[in-house]
């Protein structure tokens, strides 16, 4: 078959598709396969042509033609264990006129498969125990390609076929008609479910934490372990599903805590540290520590980016106390005796530094903790202003009203429309 597709192949006119298909050769080794118009393979330059039998099997090659029938982009194909093929229409090829065929590359992968995906592979394409061991090496050497320059590959194959520059917006894509029919049904009975209202006021409110450093996050998570388990994905496993769940929301923390003022660069690579270890944790045990561990860590971040610079110890120390014990009754008594100070020197120090009493300074870190919780729970008024301390529902009213410029019902109303 190699014979043949390099005498075929030295009859294409196009200079561009020979040196395409030289430089897939080099480096990634990526195949090059040639179809006819009824689907036929003609030729190709794989030592695999089993390759050839699952791009069929997997329903690409079908695919392939029906999409060819009515469009004319190139196309980026994929089976259901991660390879992914590019192909592009040409016509008049070789010496023939008045022909078509497909032009296609691949198989190529985005990562490496783990033993049990290939051991699956086996099974469903029914290798013989005598080549399974061969199947799986074949499997394991095919090249690992980034989908973006995969991509980029099949913009090439295209221009090299038709001549023509497209952009990546211009590539199609193979539907999966099995996962839209899956997706469907999840989104009916999704739609079913109780309260999705209140697993978003509940992400806002544990984000919330990230974006101020509030150290006093505990509430915050035990409320979201009883209403969500975290994103409702379909994975193989309850470890997957745990690893994709968690990987999203270290995502939305890092965006938290650059809203909350922690530079891109240092959010980024945080996060990307955090991520790689969730990928490779081995348990729901080990990606839930991972989860608290990062949730923790740049919660601090921002806090110490928010906070370390301006006070001195003492006060620094006294500021996290306070934000740790919002829903406790706090008094410059109780914090004098705890840093070893008179109420006089620790109350002229704190305004010194901090430009504000101790009283305000507290009514105001109370009055945006009650904002989270207008927002997050369905508590009513009066129960918000009873647990942070507030003398009576109007006196929280008022101060309420006095920072935000409307009353705590109304901007619970006017956000939740958001």
């Amino acid at each position: 078959m190699n014979d043949f597709f390099s005498n075929y192949h030295n009859t294409i006119p196009s200079e561009r598709l020979d040196l395409l298909t030289d430089l897939l050769s080099c480096g990634d080794k990526i195949s090059f396969w040639i179809y006819s118009q009824n689907l036929r393979l003609i030729s190709t330059n794989s030592a695999f042509l089993v390759q050839n039998t699952i791009f069929e099997h997997s329903g690409c090659l079908a695919y392939m033609g029906k999409h060819f029938k009515s469009e004319k982009s190139p196309i980026i194909l994929s089976s259901s264990f991660g390879l992914m093929w590019a192909a592009a229409k040409i016509e008049n090829l070789g010496e023939s006129e008045n022909t078509i065929n497909y032009i296609v590359i691949g198989p190529v992968l985005s990562a490496n498969l783990p033993m049990e995906t290939l051991q699956k592979a086996v099974n469903d394409f029914g290798i013989v125990l005598s080549w399974r061991k061969g199947f799986i090496e074949m499997m394991q050497n095919i090249p690992i390609v980034s989908s973006q320059t995969f991509f980029q590959y099949s913009l090439m194959l295209h221009f090299c076929a038709t001549g023509e520059k497209l952009g990546k917006t211009e590539i199609s894509f193979q539907e999966n008609n099995e996962i839209k029919e899956q997706y469907k049904k999840r989104s009916t009975a999704s739609n079913t479910d109780s309260d999705r209202t209140a697993t978003y006021r509940n992400e806002q409110e544990i984000l919330n934490n990230v974006r101020t450093g509030n150290l006093n996050y505990a509430s915050s998570l035990e409320r979201a372990h009883q209403i969500s388990n975290g994103i409702r994905v379909f994975a193989s496993s309850p470890l997957q599903q745990a690893i994709i769940s968690t990987t999203s929301f270290t995502s939305l923390c890092v965006r938290a805590a650059i809203e909350g003022g922690l530079s891109p660069e240092t959010a980024y690579s945080v996060g990307d540290s955090y991520i790689q270890s969730i990928v490779d944790c081995k348990s729901i045990t080990d990606v839930r520590s991972v989860n608290h561990a990062m949730y923790d860590d740049f919660i601090h971040r921002v806090h110490n980016h928010k906070h370390s610079k301006k006070y001195s110890a003492p006060i620094q120390s006294c500021v996290e106390y306070i934000e740790l014990h919002l829903e406790d009754d706090i008094t410059l008594e109780k914090l004098s005796k705890r840093l070893g100070y008179t109420t006089y020197y620790l109350s002229h120090k704190f305004k010194k530094e901090t430009g504000s009493t101790m009283k305000n300074y507290i009514k105001n870190l109370r009055l945006e903790k009650a904002k989270t919780l207008l927002l997050s729970s369905d508590y009513s008024i009066s129960k918000i202003a009873d647990m942070l301390h507030f003398c009576s529902s109007s006196y929280f009213s008022s101060e309420f009203n006095a920072k935000e410029g409307m009353l705590p019902q109304e901007f619970r109303n006017q956000k939740q429309r958001l």
